[in-house]
């Protein structure tokens, strides 16, 4: 199903004649504000409906504040191990209506040719999720900065937060380079989400490792005032992430095994405006970016998006449903095909009020391996109820490293959590290079 203004309908069968008005083609760098929104609907861009780009809740965004710079439509490169992968043994993989799983996958992209006839369509999306989400490569590290703002006070508070991860099973890098999987096969994902400072919470979070069969994670958390690591409970997945307006599930919009939601349901195909190329938080030769120049700190309600392109996508759009137990009744997510994403997700309360808005833009860089592959210049979350934002900066990240040690993820981890701060990092792994694929691309020629 796709959305199309009136005006793009009435063109499409001819209906131009006299009183229509036609529609009016912006140029890139053209930006979108509350003064000119109410024109978006009789505009175009890239051939495009540009009110139909622009969803209602990105709409509320524009009227609180939010500007959106257009930019040309550009695929995203990934990661040539990913796609010889998804050749190799795509062919192999199976779904099944009745369990909801699916069988015969080894490596690279489950389902790589989806369609909206596809009656399993929903379902196959989350599992290309889960399993060849561009982000979650086969080593992750990433630390990060995050930012609290009210919409009256402007910023709260600041601290720093490691998210990190690594596969030990379905890996996609080319063999003999790494494995397709380490140690005796029974973990698929190790993953870390846990405080560096300020001094008062650094070392809390969470150690997790998620199966592929189903099971409930395995995960500890460090408990500060007893400086011991502890056992949780399973259900950790929908926790929230202390100080934030984020639960761990909201990770990357859909952090969990895909059947853990009872049900998926496919909305529609349609075209968006996300931001997919970036502008990283720095670049070669320049200092890290103040938050100034990511988010409007001046204006009301002080956590707008600033300085980023958008750029036209073409996005399913599906609602995933979550367990009884899930702070959210629904999600509506809008996952990019071309770029293995999901673009930005919609999360509603249970008595199916919007209640949060998770936007996750892209930038190709090159990884440790030297491919091209994704990373996010930020994340950010509106708590439309509380009025509340989190807006989480990209200090250090590392993706498909060989050097990356599995040990390396562990409870004790928590515990020395140095060794993920960005001065640890650049000690293990070298001082990072903020370059986007295509500037690395024009350097080598």
């Amino acid at each position: 199903m796709k959305y199309i203004s009136l005006g793009v309908m009435l063109a499409g069968l001819g209906l131009s004649g006299v009183g229509m008005v036609h529609a009016e083609d912006v140029p890139v760098g053209y930006i979108v504000n509350k003064a000119n929104l109410s024109a978006v609907d009789s505009q175009t861009f890239e051939g495009h409906n540009l009110g139909a780009m622009i969803t209602p809740v990105m709409r509320k965004m524009v009227e609180q504040g939010l500007t959106l710079k257009l930019a040309p439509t550009k695929p995203m490169a990934l990661p040539p191990s990913l796609l010889a992968m998804t050749e190799k043994y795509s062919g192999g993989v199976k779904y099944d209506k009745a369990t909801r799983r699916i069988s015969g996958y080894v490596a690279g992209i489950p389902f790589p040719n989806l369609s909206e006839r596809d009656p399993d369509i929903a379902e196959k999306i989350i599992w290309n999720h889960f399993y060849s989400y561009a982000l979650y490569t086969d080593s992750m590290i990433e630390t990060t900065r995050v930012y609290t703002i009210d919409a009256v006070g402007g910023l709260e508070r600041t601290f720093d937060l490691v998210n990190t991860q690594i596969k030990l099973k379905h890996r996609d890098s080319i063999e003999p380079v790494a494995p397709k999987v380490i140690g005796n096969g029974s973990i698929y994902r190790k993953a870390m989400i846990f405080n560096l400072a300020p001094q008062d919470v650094a070392g809390t979070g969470a150690y997790i490792q998620r199966y592929d069969d189903g099971r409930i994670d395995d995960s500890w958390a460090y408990i500060k005032s007893i400086r011991r690591v502890r056992r949780m409970s399973g259900g950790t997945w929908m926790d929230p992430i202390p100080g934030t307006d984020i639960v761990n599930d909201d990770s990357g919009c859909h952090d969990a095994f895909p059947t853990w939601y009872p049900k998926y349901k496919l909305v529609g195909k349609q075209w968006v405006l996300g931001v997919m190329h970036g502008v990283l938080p720095e670049t070669a030769g320049k200092p890290h970016f103040t938050l100034d120049k990511l988010i409007d700190t001046k204006n009301p309600p002080y956590w707008n998006v600033i300085n980023q392109p958008w750029e036209p996508r073409e996005v399913y759009v599906f609602d995933a449903f979550p367990p009884e137990g899930h702070p959210y009744s629904r999600k509506r997510i809008y996952y990019d095909e071309q770029s293995q994403t999901n673009l930005m997700c919609e999360f509603y309360d249970k008595k199916g009020t919007l209640w949060k808005l998770f936007q996750i833009p892209y930038t190709n860089i090159r990884m440790a391996d030297g491919q091209p592959g994704a990373v996010t210049p930020y994340v950010w979350a509106v708590d439309f109820q509380r009025m509340h934002s989190t807006f989480i900066d990209l200090l250090y990240h590392n993706l498909n490293d060989i050097r990356a040690d599995p040990s390396d993820w562990a409870p004790e981890a928590l515990v020395d959590s140095e060794k993920f701060s960005a001065p640890g990092l650049r000690r293990r792994f070298g001082e990072l290079k903020w370059m986007t694929w295509e500037e690395e691309k024009m350097k080598k020629q």
